[in-house]
């Protein structure tokens, strides 16, 4: 019904939809148990989201702004861009970051599994934003001094992301947080 009032806090649904389908999958996130997990019947998801397409998007969208503001907190912390750079890329190696390793990279993972135009169009977004912020850094950092102001920004950027996505996959494989750091410092010396 139009006008009818939400009983549920919008944003706790996607906070919970979104880890639920980077944890499951799209394909195999039913109804039912998505439902459950979101703590909503399915009328309510339906009603509001339309349908699990819909929901799925709301949710990414709303996890992939969480992760770009959390991104954009890391590597500005320090006044060292590289640095900042740095910290991001190594939080990969923290304990409690390793525990998402076995899900991946949600983004990555949504490009594999679905083949849905709309879906890939947002994820396509996300990535191109993610990217935008590892180039406007890259050239604030060279502006400031501390990256090699020789090397293209839009093409470290794309290092970057490619670093992502195959460290993603790394810690999958690796369990060995100095092994993951070694490969880390290693790839980032790109920026000297």
């Amino acid at each position: 019904m139009p006008g009818r009032k939400k009983l549920f806090n919008e944003e706790e649904v996607l906070e919970k939809a979104a880890y639920f389908f980077w944890k499951n999958g799209y394909a195999k996130s039913d109804a039912r148990s998505l439902a459950k997990e979101i703590n909503l019947n399915p009328g309510s998801i339906y009603h509001t989201f339309c349908s699990k397409k819909g929901l799925f998007i709301r949710s990414f969208e709303h996890l992939s702004s969480k992760m770009e503001d959390e991104t954009r907190r890391i590597i500005y912390g320090p006044e060292n861009i590289k640095l900042g750079i740095r910290n991001l890329f190594l939080g990969m190696t923290k304990s409690e970051n390793r525990n998402h390793a076995g899900r991946g990279c949600h983004l990555g993972n949504t490009l594999v599994e679905v083949d849905d135009k709309d879906i890939n169009e947002v994820v396509r977004h996300a990535l191109k934003k993610w990217k935008d912020l590892l180039r406007e850094a890259i050239e604030k950092g060279q502006e400031m001094g501390q990256i090699s102001p020789e090397k293209d920004p839009s093409l470290l950027a794309d290092y970057l992301m490619n670093l992502w996505h195959g460290l993603n996959i790394s810690r999958r494989t690796n369990e060995d947080p100095m092994k993951l750091t070694a490969m880390i410092e290693f790839s980032l010396a790109v920026l000297d």
